[in-house]
């Protein structure tokens, strides 16, 4: 498993990065065996980021970004996390700097530069990021409010498996916004949301 820095491969993410990342993503989502754990995830990450771990640098950003972690400063250290992400080839990275300035935390919200961050998330593979683009339309941030486009955006999302856009398609599937309104679908994608970690 190769690292990106700069733009350039050079270096590898260590077997014991790559095993602390996946027991602090178990901690982040409660799905490993111990549960939901944001201290134990937290030393995962912190740990992991030792070994050249992008993804680890984003899910720190993640904690620190939704105030899980009583920090000096989160928002600028959530920013600095995703960042560093980017620089070692993680994706998310930009999805994550994206969400900063969509919310306008530890920044001006400014929409017009969320936009180019998701989008150059997505070019880079990062098809989760359509979900934050799907959230500019639907709400009309730097752009025309259009339930239809988000909804567009949400399936992308949807399927790389963000259960976040499931649970939003299915809203829009609800409350019949810029689709026909049809109850069964929004159960179906509301199941999806329950099912997936």
């Amino acid at each position: 498993m190769t690292y990106e820095k700069n733009g350039l491969f050079d270096g590898q993410i260590s077997d014991e990065a790559r095993k602390l990342l996946e027991e602090g993503k178990g901690y982040f989502y409660g799905t490993g065996p111990e549960g939901f754990d944001i201290d134990k995830a937290w030393s995962c990450f912190s740990q992991a980021t030792d070994g050249y771990s992008g993804e680890a640098w984003y899910y720190m950003g993640r904690i620190l970004e939704n105030d899980m972690r009583s920090t000096n400063d989160p928002f600028i250290r959530a920013m600095g996390a995703y960042e560093r992400a980017a620089e070692y080839g993680c994706q998310k990275g930009w999805y994550g700097m994206g969400d900063m300035y969509r919310r306008g935390l530890g920044v001006a919200q400014d929409p017009s530069k969320a936009m180019q961050l998701y989008k150059r998330a997505v070019d880079m593979g990062c098809e989760e990021a359509n979900c934050g683009i799907a959230l500019l339309y639907e709400y009309g941030l730097g752009v025309d409010q259009d339930y239809y486009k988000a909804f567009e955006y949400y399936m992308k999302a949807a399927e790389a498996q963000n259960p976040y856009a499931m649970y939003c398609i299915g809203w829009l599937y609800e409350y019949g916004k810029g689709v026909s309104q049809d109850y069964d679908l929004a159960k179906q994608w509301y199941r999806l949301f329950l099912d997936t970690p």
